[in-house]
């Protein structure tokens, strides 16, 4: 390979190079947040109305931890967990109050709307900033905003509102009344549909679940102790367990990916879990106390301690993440400059020759001298020689050099942007 050749392909290598630094560095400053989440435990906790507690523990009641619910709470009912900001909301029907906290207890507060009385069962929609919580007393479907703002009722329907669940979207409420079964509401048109009444099916009928990928509810009957599932409409009501496994239930929660249900016993203070069709019923063992005339249940993930969001700021505070981010940067500018001072050395020897009249031909308008240095130009309007003139090496290595140095300033522009970034 001659030399021409070998600064050529030296060129095109330089020239990646530089491109290949520049959109990684790029890549690594405006790439958004990335979410890494470590494996973490299922849990589930519960609420005790006994003696005013919260619990949580792993799904086979090992790991059991106290959570301290807010200052002064008493006889606590539903409970709801906001999986993506690790929060945590419960119900106090006897104070008038919903809590926020985090999903081990702490930074508990009171995000009660006005005017509320009697909270019972609660649900959230944390995408579109909603709680949704029925009352006991007034027999109100509501919602407000995930801190207590702009409450708003969406159906009013009779007293003894107990539990409450949402679809996928959420498009439709489905809420529990002690004394006449099932409701469902269009949270669209506030329309309301009493889509189970029967005193077989919904007897006492407490707190409720849904599965909207299954296209199921599943709820709780506490005064013929039973657990239930139906069609979304109401359609094909289908007891599930019944007997000594069921004793005064009340709270119930899915966990849709292991196929179970989980459920409390208000009767015997205990907890059990069935298969979503109400086969393998098992006692989940627990240590003696730490369940005291249970309510509500909810599953979900450990404190997300585990979940970090990582950005370029973040990535920077990392010794080695500044030196790989430096590097990259360093090693295109540096191909840059190399490759630019080989052009314009190019550019350079061949001025010898460029600062002499150039050759004319006969026939033809002589113009007027034209120097070859970099960035000269020929007649007006022209780059490099003008008519009538044969091109000589020094003016085309100063048409390279001008493009090259061009170059060197959009690169410089972009190089300034990039640290202008925060």
């Amino acid at each position: 390979m001659n030399t021409q050749n070998l600064i050529q392909h030296g060129s095109r290598v330089l020239h990646l190079l530089v491109i290949v630094g520049l959109l990684t560095g790029l890549a690594l400053v405006a790439a958004p947040p990335q979410r890494t989440v470590a494996a973490a435990t299922r849990k589930m906790v519960w609420v005790n109305r006994g003696n005013s507690t919260i619990y949580r523990a792993d799904l086979d009641g090992t790991n059991v931890q106290p959570i301290t619910p807010g200052a002064g709470t008493f006889n606590l009912h539903g409970v709801a967990l906001d999986r993506v900001a690790g929060k945590m909301y419960y119900t106090s029907n006897s104070d008038s109050t919903i809590y926020q906290a985090d999903l081990d207890g702490t930074d508990a507060v009171p995000v009660t709307p006005a005017s509320l009385i009697g909270p019972m069962g609660i649900a959230l929609d944390p995408a579109g900033g909603k709680m949704y919580y029925v009352s006991y007393n007034s027999g109100s479907v509501m919602r407000a905003d995930l801190n207590g703002d702009n409450p708003e009722t969406l159906a009013t329907i009779a007293v003894g509102l107990v539990g409450i669940a949402l679809d996928e979207g959420p498009v439709n409420a489905y809420v529990t009344n002690y004394w006449s079964g099932i409701y469902k509401v269009h949270l669209a048109t506030r329309a309301v549909t009493n889509i189970i009444s029967s005193p077989v099916t919904a007897s006492g009928a407490q707190m409720i679940e849904v599965d909207s990928a299954g296209g199921k509810m599943y709820w709780a009957n506490s005064y013929n102790n039973t657990i239930y599932r139906a069609d979304l409409n109401g359609d094909n009501a289908q007891l599930l367990v019944s007997g000594s496994d069921v004793n005064v239930p009340v709270g119930i929660a899915l966990d849709v990916s292991a196929g179970k249900v989980y459920w409390t016993n208000q009767g015997n203070s205990t907890i059990y879990c069935a298969n979503l069709d109400g086969t393998g019923v098992g006692a989940v063992t627990l240590p003696a106390g730490v369940v005291n005339d249970p309510y509500d249940i909810a599953l979900g993930f450990d404190v997300p301690s585990a979940i970090q969001l990582q950005s370029f700021s973040a990535m920077a505070k990392t010794p080695l993440n500044v030196l790989a981010i430096v590097g990259v940067m360093g090693l295109a500018l540096m191909a840059l400059v190399v490759r630019v001072a080989a052009r314009r050395r190019r550019c350079m020897q061949g001025l010898a020759g460029s600062m002499t009249p150039l050759v004319h031909h006969p026939g033809r308008r002589p113009p007027a001298l034209v120097p070859g240095g970099c960035g000269g130009r020929g007649p007006v309007g022209h780059v490099g020689p003008g008519p009538g003139l044969e091109p000589t090496p020094g003016l085309a290595g100063c048409a390279i050099a001008a493009r090259i140095r061009d170059s060197l300033g959009q690169a410089r522009g972009l190089a300034s942007g990039i640290s202008g970034w925060h």
